[in-house]
């Protein structure tokens, strides 16, 4: 009867598998304030559309856990600019569904962020984007500068006024790797 030890060992893997793949986390949430954010690879992108990727990556000491939408605001000299944040994706973000991220010490998390060109000219252009965890305070959270001198600037979310469709940022959930973050496959 050595059967029945090893159905129930199978049985005991397959339960254990199961609880990670439903998604189970067992880390604290992450403080976004032990991150240091950096751009990400270019994307080749459809016409009109400008995409912005960052790597969020862990100064913390411990395994913490992203999980959800960033809280993601845009600033520049004169205070918040009124973006509509989109999470329901477009044509360069797929939609999902956000799952948790375990992101250990010195290691990455990434989103993406993605609008559309101002075809009527810009009125205002990001010089600094802030990132938090959902109820977190945007205070505590990352911040990623968006310097004017380099070839960065022209990736900048730049702000077409209010009704523009350029006016609109798609936000991707938190992921463990910026094709993810994209809402695609590893080729």
């Amino acid at each position: 009867m050595k059967v029945v030890p090893f159905l129930a060992a199978i049985a005991a893997c397959w339960s254990v598998a199961g609880g990670f793949a439903s998604g189970s986390v067992h880390a604290p949430p992450c403080r976004l304030s032990e991150f240091k954010v950096s751009a990400g690879p270019d994307w080749s992108e459809a016409t009109g559309q400008h995409t912005l990727i960052l790597r969020l990556t862990s100064g913390a000491r411990g395994t913490c856990a992203l999980e959800g939408f960033p809280r993601v605001t845009f600033h520049d000299r004169h205070g918040t600019i009124p973006f509509v944040i989109n999470q329901h994706g477009d044509q360069m973000i797929l939609r999902r569904r956000p799952e948790p991220v375990l992101v250990d010490p010195h290691h990455s998390a990434w989103i993406a962020l993605n609008k559309y060109r101002c075809d009527r000219g810009s009125r205002r252009r990001t010089r600094l984007i802030r990132i938090a965890r959902p109820g977190q305070s945007l205070q505590t959270g990352a911040t990623f500068a968006l310097p004017s001198s380099t070839s960065l600037a022209s990736r900048s979310p730049d702000y077409c006024g209010k009704g523009d469709p350029g006016s609109i940022v798609t936000v991707s959930p938190f992921a463990p790797t910026f094709w993810q973050a994209m809402g695609r496959p590893k080729p």
